[in-house]
């Protein structure tokens, strides 16, 4: 009950500040999102906005901000910059890791997907540009997920090292000498839904729309291919 009455209070708070004038109201690029926006509902289903939108961001986020990791290798000027100057990866590697993070667009990414939808769908959270959050409350719900995700993440982990659970649950993790950016979710399926838990609890407690669910995810995917590099 007072977990229900905290995120009610957090979610009339959001709203408060929503209902005041926005800085940006006037912006340049308001109008050309705005229609954006209302054509991609428009175009289909709830269902498929959330799903194949949720996935496709995904992937998009997740791929493209590994890429930078991937170019730097190539450039001298930036080896210097390496933690782990003895440590190189391997073509063989890169591309074992590749072949499963693709893998696990089919167990795993599209199951997760999914189960943004029934989120979304649970929580009601609007998707209508009408109800789209202003900037700085979007800013204040990514802030809140980060902090539920990375303290869930923090105890996790530790957890996830213990001797009985290591070599079951996260040593495929650990199967690098040296880490990059693609291998952000080369984990077993267990490990990955953990970890998900906890972004998926962030994302229930703070996010009130649609658009504040895919920027909080872009976000932490980004971070976390980047802690990877």
């Amino acid at each position: 009950m007072a977990y229900l009455q905290s995120s009610s209070s957090f979610h009339l708070s959001l709203l408060a500040m929503e209902t005041s004038d926005s800085p940006l109201q006037h912006n340049l690029f308001q109008e050309s999102f705005r229609d954006a926006w209302t054509r991609l509902l428009e175009s289909s289903t709830k269902f498929h906005v959330v799903t194949w939108g949720t996935l496709l961001l995904y992937l998009s986020s997740y791929y493209l901000s590994s890429l930078p990791g991937f170019i730097y290798q190539f450039i001298p000027a930036m080896k210097k910059y390496k933690i782990q100057q003895d440590k190189t990866e391997t073509w063989e590697d890169q591309w074992k890791c590749f072949k499963m993070t693709f893998h696990h667009i089919f167990t795993v990414q599209i199951p997760m997907s999914l189960a943004v939808y029934f989120l979304v769908e649970y929580a009601d959270l609007p998707c209508d540009w009408n109800s789209m959050p202003r900037w700085y409350s979007v800013i204040a719900q990514i802030f809140g997920c980060f902090l539920i995700e990375d303290t869930w993440e923090y105890f996790m982990h530790r957890l996830l090292h213990h001797r009985r659970l290591y070599q079951h649950l996260h040593k495929v993790h650990h199967a690098f000498k040296a880490p990059f950016s693609i291998q952000a979710t080369y984990a077993g399926q267990a490990e990955i839904l953990i970890f998900g838990t906890g972004f998926s609890l962030g994302m229930y407690i703070f996010c009130n729309h649609l658009f504040s669910v895919w920027l909080c995810t872009m976000a932490r995917i980004v971070q976390n291919t980047h802690v990877h590099r």
